[in-house]
């Protein structure tokens, strides 16, 4: 039972799921109730007027209580229900939270090359959200990294695997987008130069030629293209299907 500060039961509306939060979203008022909720509400407010211009008509001064009632125990949450909030899963997360496995499967990168590329990050130690919070620099890499991958519900990353309320989740995510754009952004801007610094731009032209050759173009097309190039978002050898090394 709940009191307020006069030592009255307190009742309340039931709300509905966007009013809730996640671990309470399970006693929200469904579609079908909140439309029956609206109906007994104007059957009662239509009985309420006739009742106060006929008093003498006994038959609705008898049915009125049970139309009440039956509004109210549609619109109200029964004070006996209430039950203590799930408590979220807390946990600490670090790279060394997870094995080599699960490092692969959840972030697929090895453990190793997960602990170096955090390194590159320049995360800070502490990250520092708009509502006052924080959170170690090494899981909001993590969680940013997780969501990255897998996408999923922010709820059930946090239930399953980071801990914690999905607020955190969503905050994380937001300061790891922002920290990656403002620190490494230059590095898909206007990358042209570092392509011909590193002779990846003459290395395509040179294929494109040869593919050309070998594919037995007129000779005039071949020349016409001599200087074309290809800038792929990949410049490593590959063997996956479909891919193309040299």
């Amino acid at each position: 039972m709940v009191l307020d500060k006069f030592g009255l039961q307190r009742i309340s509306l039931r709300k509905t799921a966007k009013q809730l939060s996640y671990r309470m979203r399970y006693k929200a008022m469904s579609s079908h109730d909140q439309v029956n909720c609206r109906k007994w509400k104007k059957i009662l407010q239509y009985l309420i007027i006739i009742n106060y211009c006929r008093p003498e008509d006994k038959f609705i001064e008898e049915i009125l209580p049970l139309i009440a009632m039956k509004y109210l125990s549609l619109a109200y949450e029964d004070p006996d229900s209430h039950e203590p909030p799930e408590k979220p899963l807390r946990l600490v997360i670090s790279v060394d939270s997870f094995t080599a496995s699960q490092c692969k499967i959840f972030f697929k990168f090895n453990k190793e090359e997960l602990q170096r590329i955090f390194n590159m990050m320049t995360f800070p130690d502490e990250c520092k959200f708009d509502n006052n919070g924080s959170m170690s620099g090494e899981e909001v890499f993590l969680r940013g990294l997780y969501e990255a991958c897998n996408s999923g519900n922010k709820q059930v990353i946090c239930e399953t695997l980071m801990g914690g309320e999905y607020t955190r989740q969503s905050r994380a995510f937001i300061y790891f987008i922002e920290h990656i754009y403002d620190r490494f952004r230059h590095l898909v801007h206007n990358s042209l130069d570092w392509w011909y610094r590193n002779g990846l731009l003459k290395q395509s032209a040179t294929a494109i030629h040869d593919k050309m050759i070998a594919a037995g173009f007129p000779r005039e097309l071949i020349l016409l293209h001599r200087t074309c190039l290809f800038v792929d978002c990949n410049c490593l050898p590959t063997s996956v299907v479909g891919g193309w090394s040299h």
